[in-house]
C-alpha cells in the first residue's frame, strides 16, 4: 500500500514484479509505524544493528536509547530524493536523523532481482550508492547526528559492509546494517513481550508471517531443541527429538564445546 501511494507501483500493478524491494520496504516500515517507537522499531534497532564489536556501535546504541517516543509516524518519509540519491526511508528525530537503504535480497541497485549471484561485481556500485546517500543525509541533518543503516539479507549485508571503504561514508556519519533474519528473530521476541497489546500483536504477527513467507526464517538454536543424542563410531550421527530422527552422514565433524558443526 505504501509503495503504491508513493507511485512506486503502477495503478494496474503491471510493474509489481520489478518493485518487490519497494513493496517490502513499505510493508515493513509502514506497519512498524503503527507500533509505538519504544516498543517496536527502537527495540529492533537496539537488538539488531551490527556489527556489534565496534566503538561506533556503542555510540549508535547511545543515540537510539536516548529517543523515547510513542507516536512517530509523522517522522517517517519514504523514498525522498535529495541531491545525489534517493533514500528509501528517512526517520527524523529531534537529535538524530536515520537514513535507510533497503535491499530485499541482493546488493544491486534499487530495482534488484531476487538474486545474490553477482554481489561481488556490484560492490563498487553499492559503495558508491551509500556514499551518495551519506552525502544527502548530511545535507538534511542540519546539525543533527546522522545514522545510515543498510537493511538487507544477511549475506548481502556482510558483503556490502565489508567492502565499503571509510572514504565512502562521510566523516561523522554512523554506519551499520540490520539483517532481515535478525529482524525476524526480534519480531518474535516482541510478539512474546508482556507489554505488547492484543492489537499490536496482530501487526507483529502479520510481519512475522511476511518474513517467514519471504524465507528469512533462519535455522536457529538447533542444539537446545535436541533432547537425545546418539553417536556411532563411524560417520553416522543421529539426533532424536520427540521420536523423530534426523540423520547426518559426514566424515568431517567439528566439535566445539557443546556445539556441533557438520561439513560435507
Amino acid at each position: 500500500m505504501i509503495a503504491e501511494i508513493n507511485n512506486k507501483i503502477s495503478k494496474t500493478g503491471s510493474n509489481l514484479s520489478d518493485r518487490l524491494e519497494d513493496q517490502f520496504t513499505g510493508n515493513f516500515f509502514g506497519n512498524m509505524r503503527y507500533l509505538p517507537f519504544n516498543k517496536g522499531l527502537k527495540a529492533i534497532l537496539l537488538e539488531c544493528i551490527s556489527p556489534k564489536d565496534t566503538s561506533e556501535h556503542k555510540e549508535i546504541v547511545k543515540l537510539i536509547e536516548a529517543i523515547s517516543l510513542e507516536s512517530w509516524s509523522e517522522k517517517v518519509i519514504f523514498w525522498k530524493a535529495v541531491n545525489k540519491a534517493e533514500l528509501d526511508v528517512i526517520i527524523e528525530f529531534d537529535e538524530l536523523i536515520i537514513g535507510v537503504e533497503v535491499k530485499y535480497r541482493s546488493g544491486l541497485s534499487s530495482d534488484d532481482e531476487v538474486d545474490n549471484s553477482n554481489l561481488i561485481e556490484q560492490d563498487i556500485e553499492s559503495s558508491n550508492q551509500l556514499a551518495r546517500e551519506s552525502s544527502d543525509l548530511v545535507s538534511l541533518a542540519k546539525g543533527k547526528h546522522c545514522l545510515l543503516l543498510l537493511f538487507a539479507d544477511e549475506s548481502a549485508c556482510r558483503q556490502i559492509y565489508n567492502n565499503v571503504l571509510p572514504r565512502d561514508i562521510l566523516s561523522g556519519i554512523k554506519f551499520g546494517y540490520v539483517t532481515w533474519q535478525d529482524t525476524l528473530i526480534a519480531l518474535k521476541k516482541l510478539h512474546n513481550s508482556p507489554d505488547v497489546t492484543a492489537f499490536e500483536k496482530i501487526i507483529i504477527e502479520d510481519l512475522i508471517k511476511l518474513f517467514e513467507k519471504k524465507g528469512f526464517d533462519r535455522f536457529n538454536d538447533f542444539y537446545s531443541k535436541i533432547n537425545g543424542l546418539s553417536i556411532s563410531r563411524d560417520v553416522f550421527w543421529s539426533f532424536t527429538k520427540n521420536n523423530e530422527i534426523i540423520n547426518f552422514n559426514t566424515d568431517k565433524i567439528v566439535l566445539s564445546g557443546v556445539f556441533f558443526e557438520f561439513k560435507m
